[in-house]
């Protein structure tokens, strides 16, 4: 994911990640590990902390990984369960572009 961002952020790509933070914690994690993870990936897109699980039941995401695809109105265009690469982004990037430009 941080290749693609790195790639397409200033084409406007955005990317949250969502770490489910409650489920960490539970786990023996804690938020000092969470940043640890970010540090040694060198992950430079913002990662909200999903601490009570509200994003998580919000979106129905499960399993993990779900990526959701987002246009510029806020509705979800495409969802991915399952891992992520940063080709399959770029092409499901590329489909939502296309598809905002086609709405115009």
């Amino acid at each position: 994911m941080q290749e693609a961002y790195a790639r397409y952020r200033d084409e406007g790509l955005l990317i949250v990640g969502v770490n489910v933070t409650g489920s960490e914690l539970k786990q023996g994690n804690t938020l000092e590990d969470i940043q640890a993870f970010v540090d040694k990936f060198g992950v430079e897109y913002p990662i909200a902390l999903d601490v009570e699980g509200a994003a998580s039941q919000a979106f129905r995401v499960l399993p993990l990984p779900t990526s959701f695809f987002i246009d510029a109105q806020g509705i979800i265009r495409f969802v991915r369960v399952g891992e992520i690469n940063a080709d399959e982004i770029a092409v499901l990037f590329d489909a939502l572009r296309q598809e905002s430009a086609a709405q115009r």
